[in-house]
């Protein structure tokens, strides 16, 4: 499995497009709904709390992902055993919550992503060139989120003003923090990238050249971003993929690692502080605060939440802390999930993510040649906890979601039906004549 990541590379987003049909362009609009955050005309609203920029940019592209899927209206047939089925659930629940939601329509806006996103996994998981289809998905993802740093990074360095904020970064004074991307956004495009070009690589997928290319590539977008998460996101993640090729490997990485930062301590704990104080770094950026007052939010409707997609807003505007007021998330998909939809969602929601995670662990044992896309299950779970990732609300990381997801149901079905073929009777193979 190759996952080509350089934006300029014309063959690579033909192919996917060509083999993912309109499932591919559909999820290309939803992307493009769901990840944009353009500013309303200087007003400083996101676009998530801009109407207008909901009528011009989200509604129409979220309604055009639509119709693409409509195009063909042909899904999978699920059970119960499939972790689709479970996905499928999760975003109806999300719908449902409607009903009891503190902000009905921003819930109705953002269930709709994830309705039209479970119809796209359904629909791609469809027909015997469904392996295929999936695989084209996650290509047209890391293209897509490719594309996005890209432009962030090329607009920085030409310091367009929107495209710079004054927070230092790895070997810069100032960040990236485009308004298509921000500065944390960056930090884990860059990092999802070169993960997947390493675990690639390891598994022998693409050359060495290659992957060297690509990976400077994703490296030369890192330099911009400030996020310290994203620090976290590869450092566990390249330990992963090297113990998955070799112990050595590993042990030699962490030891190359911590002699590095302990000679460069300096130096390092001044990127990560980036102006904070270290009783900010040890409070996440006010997560922590934000997390126990979700908590204590969550308690008054544990069973239900406040309705998809807008606990984390229910918790902040009831904080009165002045520096956490223009947050618009409580930056963890659990404690968004738990908040919007209660115990049911949360049982849901993380439970799904824990089967997959159990069911990529067996899958990257068997087929480790799919390296590049199991390595992203350590990147789903870290930015789910300190940012949205694939519980709080659709995002850049659903598309490898869906691939992952899809890949596991195939090899699931079809272990399955070897398993019921090896179990008939010899006299099931045995052609019957008719005297």
């Amino acid at each position: 499995m190759r996952f080509p990541i350089l934006p300029w590379n014309i063959r690579a987003w033909r192919s996917a497009f060509t083999a993912a049909g309109f499932p591919g362009w559909a999820l290309l609009c939803l992307m493009i709904a769901s990840s944009a955050s353009v500013l309303d005309f200087g007003k400083g609203k996101q676009m998530h709390e801009s109407l207008l920029s909901i009528l011009l940019i989200r509604g129409p592209f979220s309604f055009a992902a639509l119709i693409f899927v409509l195009v063909k209206p042909r899904i999978a047939k699920v059970g119960m055993r499939d972790l689709s089925f479970w996905f499928a659930a999760f975003s109806f629940l999300y719908l449902t919550s409607c009903l009891w939601s503190s902000d009905p329509l921003a819930t109705l806006g953002k269930s709709f992503e994830m309705i039209v996103g479970a119809l796209i996994l359904l629909q791609a998981s469809k027909g015997p060139d469904a392996g295929l289809r999936l695989e084209a998905l996650g290509q047209i993802t890391f293209l897509i989120i490719s594309m996005l740093a890209f432009l962030s990074t090329l607009g920085f360095l030409a310091r367009i003003p929107s495209f710079v904020q004054e927070r230092p970064g790895l070997l810069t004074h100032t960040t990236a923090n485009s308004p298509i991307v921000g500065g944390n956004g960056l930090g884990y495009i860059a990092s999802a990238l070169f993960l997947t070009v390493l675990g690639q690589w390891l598994a022998k997928q693409i050359s060495w050249r290659s992957a060297w290319l690509q990976m400077s590539y994703a490296l030369f977008l890192f330099i911009f971003a400030s996020s310290r998460t994203s620090f976290g996101i590869l450092a566990l993640g390249i330990t992963i993929v090297l113990l998955r090729r070799s112990k050595a490997l590993m042990f030699s990485f962490i030891a190359v690692s911590g002699a590095t930062l302990w000679i460069f301590r300096n130096g390092v704990m001044k990127v990560l502080l980036q102006g904070h104080s270290k009783l900010d770094i040890e409070g996440l950026d006010g997560r922590v605060l934000m997390w126990v007052a979700a908590y204590r939010a969550w308690k008054q409707h544990p069973i239900l939440g406040y309705g998809g997609g807008v606990g984390g807003k229910v918790v902040i505007s009831h904080m009165n802390v002045s520096s956490l007021m223009n947050m618009s998330t409580l930056h963890s998909g659990f404690m968004e999930t738990l908040t919007g939809l209660g115990l049911i969602g949360i049982v849901i929601g993380a439970g799904l993510l824990l089967a997959t995670t159990y069911y990529t662990v067996k899958e990257w044992k068997a087929n480790p040649e799919n390296a590049g896309l199991y390595v992203m299950i350590i990147h789903i779970w870290i930015t789910s906890i300190m940012s949205q990732g694939v519980l709080g609300l659709m995002g850049f990381e659903f598309g490898i979601y869906f691939t992952l997801i899809g890949f596991i149901d195939l090899s699931r079905r079809k272990a399955r039906f070897d398993r019921a073929v090896y179990r008939m009777p010899i006299s099931a193979y045995r052609p019957s004549f008719v005297h």
